[in-house]
């Protein structure tokens, strides 16, 4: 069976870089969350650096692992499985950057009308460390 509702969503970030102060971002955004056979997909919009375009990002929820991508300006694939890395360009007008994801946790719970998801994970661009990160994502319901 396939459920569709409105939904608010809450995206904080940080990420760690070795010699660099902790970076923190906070995204509230709205969007359409959809559940089909206890696999969610989460589909929203968020701001770009051309404010003009919107990034379009789809999360597809599993039990044992989420995968995101976002696409627009830029595109970009990520996969998060505790104990698994990987592997993915990420296509801007500059040029593409190799990335690669190692995640040490994940969490996904639900606790009355909220679903929150978090993620460690080790960043990786062009070979190179780039800094540990940690990502809270909420979901409730839209306020009508």
């Amino acid at each position: 069976m396939k459920t569709e509702k409105d939904v608010a969503i809450e995206i904080n970030t940080i990420q760690i870089a070795e010699d660099m102060e902790e970076q923190r971002s906070v995204l509230r955004v709205s969007g359409k969350m959809f559940e089909k056979e206890k696999t969610r997909y989460l589909f929203y919009e968020e701001p770009s650096e051309d404010l003009d375009i919107p990034e379009k990002v789809r999360i597809i929820l599993e039990h044992d692992r989420v995968k995101l991508k976002k696409s627009g300006n830029a595109e970009w694939e990520m996969e998060f499985a505790v104990g698994k890395e990987w592997n993915s360009p990420y296509y801007t007008a500059f040029g593409t950057i190799q990335t690669r994801i190692h995640t040490s946790e994940m969490e996904l719970a639900e606790k009355d009308d909220e679903l929150t998801l978090k993620v460690s994970y080790h960043l990786i661009l062009q070979e190179s460390y780039a800094a540990d990160c940690r990502m809270v994502l909420r979901i409730t319901p839209a306020i009508q």
